[in-house]
């Protein structure tokens, strides 16, 4: 009877630890693979090489990412301030004070695009996330709603330079284009032209839609963006498995 609870109980604890391991391992290859490794280098870039300007973010929907690359900054500032004061580097006491978190947003989903070959999800009003639910989400995520500045509207009508003059935007440390078409991504890339600077962190989402064809999608915006402007350079920083790219830019 004893042996028989011995080997009932032995095969319990193996059993827990094999579990265990695996949900270790998944954690592991998701961290690996997943945009939050990649909103981590690109935000432990940005600090630790202190690139000023704002975060950018083109097509927020719920909020989700821009909470993620927030909380990721703040982070990484506030091990920045550790480190400084341990080793008596320079710190400027208003790099996050400064920073502003730009949402740029229709919040009424996608829009007609003329392009045939749009997939059947990024169909017009795909995305739709009314602008009081997006500033709800983010309240809850502990984001401070006075660092954000939502912008509604489509991209084409409202990325002026009068808005850069409105809110002061004259810098951009790291810019998220999750805008999904070729249309929208043009008005984006003509839009960050002078807020581009050497070492400005430029992530992609979708680039290697369309089968990864560099003549389709935002892939052949950033394309066109960088042929226009032959004072950009890049330089891949990491990814997030076969969909989203971050690039470090140089001028």
């Amino acid at each position: 009877m004893r042996e028989a609870i011995k080997a009932r109980l032995r095969r319990f604890i193996l059993s827990t630890v094999a579990d265990e391991m695996n949900r270790v391992g998944e954690r592991l290859i998701h961290n690996f693979y997943s945009a939050d490794q990649l909103f981590h280098d690109a935000a432990s870039f940005v600090v630790y090489n202190q690139i000023p300007g704002d975060y950018l973010e083109f097509g927020v929907y719920r909020g989700d990412s821009l909470c993620d690359v927030y909380h990721r900054l703040l982070h990484e500032w506030t091990t920045f301030q550790e480190h400084a004061k341990l080793f008596g580097h320079k710190c400027p006491e208003d790099y996050w004070q400064s920073k502003k978190f730009f949402a740029f947003d229709s919040f009424e989903g996608l829009p007609n695009t003329a392009s045939q070959e749009t997939p059947i999800h990024f169909q017009a009003g795909v995305y739709k996330m009314p602008l009081q639910s997006f500033l709800s989400n983010i309240k809850t995520k502990n984001v401070d709603p006075a660092k954000v500045i939502a912008v509604p509207g489509w991209f084409e009508e409202v990325l002026t330079p009068e808005l850069k003059v409105k809110y002061h935007l004259s810098q951009a440390c790291l810019i998220f284009v999750d805008c999904d078409l070729y249309e929208s991504a043009v008005a984006i890339f003509t839009f960050i032209t002078d807020l581009v600077q050497d070492g400005t962190v430029i992530v992609i989402d979708d680039y290697f839609r369309y089968r990864g064809s560099p003549r389709m999608g935002i892939r052949r915006a950033f394309n066109e963006w960088l042929q226009k402007n032959p004072e950009f350079k890049t330089t891949e920083l990491t990814r997030c498995s076969a969909n989203r790219i971050a690039f470090i830019c140089h001028k």
